[in-house]
């Protein structure tokens, strides 16, 4: 919890500077921007649907195993949520922060002759995107942005059934905090679009991938886990 706090404390700081820079720009300039459309920051709410993947090796040191029917892991589709920033450094570029809800996950189905078994596992973050936009367009607008995602662990969660050869389905649902890396660090990158609703408000489509640099679990893990997603933010922004 106290975690939270920090990195709420750290967005609300970074919007304070942003909306000081605005602020301190000559009334004029800000009241003629505004009629424009044209605000100098934004503040947006977002949902992210994403396919969500990973890549999973075997920890060669002292802790390492063979990956057994973990190999045969699919993707899992997640959904997340986030609020942000986006101030403008010029009239085209401009830098963005934000927190989120941030979901990955994989999933397992194994059906033989008289059992079966099968689980989906989710790993949920609270992130903090730090990116850098470049925005091109009066209306419609394309925007392309490129960042990195540091992301603090929250949950493991894995959800399941376990069908003996009797027919009995045996449910579980396991959720730890232990074993995992406290942060981890993603890139991100976007390119799509956003299409101006009325003078303060426009709606945004844009796509996403991400990419994890470090493994999901610690040293001592039999493997090593890195989350990849490809999907897209739909959301809101409002001119301040």
């Amino acid at each position: 919890m106290k975690h939270l706090v920090f990195i709420f404390c750290l967005f609300l700081s970074a919007y304070s500077i942003a909306q000081s820079e605005n602020a301190s720009a000559p009334a004029d300039t800000v009241l003629s921007k505004q009629k424009q459309g044209n605000y100098a920051t934004e503040v947006f709410f977002l949902a992210n649907w994403s396919v969500t993947d990973r890549v999973l090796t075997e920890n060669k040191g002292l802790f390492g195993d063979t990956l057994g029917v973990r190999a045969d892991e699919t993707s899992l589709n997640k959904w997340s949520f986030g609020l942000g920033f986006r101030n403008m450094i010029t009239k085209s570029f401009a830098w963005e922060g934000g927190i989120s809800l941030l979901r990955n996950g994989e999933s397992y189905s194994f059906s033989g002759a008289d059992t079966a078994y099968n689980y989906t596992t989710t790993y949920t973050y609270i992130a903090m995107p730090l990116k850098i936009d470049y925005v091109f367009g009066k209306k419609l607008q394309l925007v392309t942005a490129a960042g990195i995602i540091p992301q603090m662990f929250m949950r493991y969660r894995q959800v399941g059934t376990d069908v003996d050869s009797k027919g009995s389905e045996s449910p579980f649902d396991n959720s730890t905090h232990s074993g995992y890396s406290p942060f981890v660090l993603s890139a991100v990158f976007n390119v799509g679009a956003q299409l101006k609703l009325s003078n303060q408000v426009k709606f945004f489509f844009i796509p996403e991938y991400r990419l994890q640099l470090n493994s999901t679990y610690t040293n001592k893990s039999p493997y090593i886990h890195k989350a990849n997603a490809i999907g897209f933010n739909i959301g809101l922004s409002i001119g301040m």
